[in-house]
C-alpha cells in the first residue's frame, strides 16, 4: 500500500495536509486465473480470489479492458461456496473517499453486486452496496464513494461479493477489482 500526503495552501483556512492511499495488487505476483488466496505486500488479502492483469490481447489471466501488464486485478468468485472476499490491512489517517475500477473479464450475466465496508475496531462503521445490472463484458466501470462523513483514525476495508446468481457450482458473477484508492483529508 503506497500512502502519500500532500499539504495544500487553501486560502480560507490555512494549509490542508491530504492522505492519498493506494493498494498494491501489482505486489500479488503474477497473473493467474485460478482462484484461491491473494495476498500483497502490504497485506491485502483476496479470498476466492483470482488474479488478472492488463495485457494486450483478451486471453485468461490478460485483459486489455483492464490496463497495461502492470496492472493486476483482484477477481472476487461470486459462487455461493467460494464467495470472494477482499480485506486491506490497517489503514491509517482514515479515509472520506474510496475509488476503484471494476469489470467483468468473463462472461458473467448478473452484473456487479458487493458490499463495500469500512471497519474500524471489528465494527462497520459505513458501508456501500453496489450494484450495476447493466456491466458489460470487458468493459472497465468507475466506481467513487466520497463518505457521508470522514472515518477518522485506523480503519481497514472490506468488499464482499453478494453473489446475485445464488449458485454454489461453477464460477459466477465474478467482478475484478483494479487501481484502489481511498482519501482522507
Amino acid at each position: 500500500t503506497e500512502v502519500i500526503n500532500i499539504t495544500l495552501n487553501d486560502d480560507a483556512t490555512g494549509e490542508v495536509t491530504v492522505t492519498v492511499g493506494r493498494a498494491d495488487f501489482e505486489t500479488a505476483g503474477n497473473a493467474v486465473g485460478q482462484y484461491d488466496t491473494r495476498k500483497t505486500a502490504s497485506g491485502w488479502v483476496g479470498t476466492n480470489c483470482a488474479l488478472l492483469s492488463g495485457g494486450t490481447s483478451d486471453a485468461n489471466p490478460k485483459f486489455i479492458f483492464i490496463g497495461d501488464e502492470a496492472t493486476r486485478a483482484m477477481t472476487l468468485n461470486g459462487k455461493t461456496s467460494a464467495v470472494g472476499k477482499l480485506v486491506s490491512p490497517t489503514l491509517a489517517n482514515g479515509i472520506s473517499k474510496l475509488s476503484f475500477n471494476y469489470g467483468h473479464a468473463f462472461s458473467d450475466k448478473n452484473g456487479v453486486d458487493i458490499t463495500i465496508n469500512i471497519i474500524q475496531n471489528g465494527v462497520v462503521v459505513a458501508s456501500y452496496h453496489l450494484d450495476n445490472n447493466t456491466v458489460t463484458q470487458k468493459t472497465a466501470y468507475e466506481f467513487t464513494w466520497t463518505l457521508e462523513e470522514e472515518v477518522k483514525g485506523d480503519f481497514s476495508i472490506e468488499i464482499l461479493n453478494n453473489s446475485p446468481s445464488n449458485s454454489s457450482s461453477g464460477n459466477k458473477d465474478r467482478v475484478s477489482i483494479w487501481n484502489l484508492e481511498w482519501l482522507s483529508n
